[in-house]
């Protein structure tokens, strides 16, 4: 195995061990909160909480949009990718970014839940 190979491949097993870890720390840690809280408690620490989740859900947006472009030269160049196949990944990128604030907004916001809510409240 030659030394870029094998950069990647150790590259690649921290990042996933390290979302693995990630991913395990925050469902043991909400485990144990609620645990040791009451459901009324835990509504109200996270509704509290909100704006500052919304926050951190629209810098992940803004470096997801921002980073796109570097992101796909680098998959490119390790990939080996011509200019013609880098231009056709770096094409969805405002796609994602619409979908992303779309399902934010939808979703995230409840929009959709407010609207059914209303609706379901008129008839």
């Amino acid at each position: 195995m030659s030394r870029g190979r094998w950069k990647r491949a150790v590259l690649g097993l921290a990042m996933l061990g390290g979302s693995v870890v990630i991913t395990l720390g925050t469902g043991l840690g909400m485990l144990f909160w609620t645990r040791s809280e009451t459901p009324g408690d835990s509504s109200q620490k996270l509704a509290a909480a909100g704006p500052w989740l919304f926050a951190w859900r629209c810098l992940l947006f803004g470096a997801l949009i921002g980073f796109w472009p570097t992101f796909c030269r680098s998959v490119a160049r390790w990939r080996e990718l011509t200019n013609d196949q880098l231009g056709r990944i770096r094409q969805p990128r405002w796609t994602v970014a619409t979908w992303l604030v779309a399902l934010e907004l939808l979703l995230g916001q409840n929009v959709a839940g407010r609207f059914i809510n209303l609706w379901v409240s008129r008839s």
